[in-house]
């Protein structure tokens, strides 16, 4: 199996509002602000979006391999300057980037 750490950026905007994790095609997860969320996945390719009302990421294909668990950040991308911007531009409102393959134990 394979691991994917997902973790939402806190963030003022959206604060009480959770997102819907879209894997492979289905709403299978939500993540709530500033959560870090652990899926175990089988290894392959999957595809992996988030997703609030209209607003959705980019969807991100990955490819998982059993030995490195992988770090994915989401958020939004609005200031109360750019509100406006996003509503006309859904797709851009909210992110989902790969960190980085997490091979080193964190620090607590």
């Amino acid at each position: 199996m394979s691991t994917i750490s997902l973790r939402r950026v806190s963030r003022p905007i959206d604060i009480f509002r959770s997102y819907g994790v879209v894997l492979d095609g289905s709403l299978r997860y939500a993540i709530t602000d500033g959560q870090k969320l652990d899926l175990t996945l089988d290894p392959g390719t999957h595809r992996i979006r988030i997703e609030v009302d209209r607003f959705r990421s980019p969807e991100l294909a990955i490819h998982l391999n059993s030995e490195r668990p992988l770090v994915l950040l989401c958020g939004h991308r609005s200031t109360p300057l750019s509100a406006l911007y996003y509503l006309f531009r859904p797709s851009r409102y909210l992110f989902l980037e790969k960190v980085t393959t997490d091979d080193s134990p964190e620090d607590d």
